[in-house]
């Protein structure tokens, strides 16, 4: 299993990205202001058919909130590449199923 943390969730970029507070309570470490990525999802960008739907729904069920996260390391941009638990849910399974991203496979 990779490294789990809870990220105080304070803002949604869109239906993929967010900002928050990195929180590895194992270690009483805070890391503040770090933007995370969901792996292996994309959602429609700004100016794209259900963008706003699907950043609403995010918006919804992590902003101003805690989560969970799998940490799987950054990409290019420097973006925490994760998978978000909220409750005991895969919220990255959820915006899937729910048709609000696709799978993202980096090419």
């Amino acid at each position: 299993m990779k490294n789990r943390y809870k990220v105080d969730v304070f803002h949604v970029v869109d239906g993929d990205t967010f900002y928050g507070h990195l929180r590895a309570e194992d270690i009483q470490l805070t890391i503040p202001d770090q933007r995370f990525r969901f792996l292996g999802v994309d959602t429609p960008e700004r100016g794209e058919e259900g963008y706003q739907t699907a950043t609403d729904f995010t918006e919804h069920y992590c902003e101003n909130k805690t989560v969970e996260v799998e940490v799987y390391g950054k990409d290019v941009f420097g973006r925490w590449l994760v998978k978000v638990i909220v409750g005991q849910v895969d919220f990255n399974k959820i915006l899937i199923d729910k048709k609000l991203a696709v799978v993202y496979t980096r090419k």
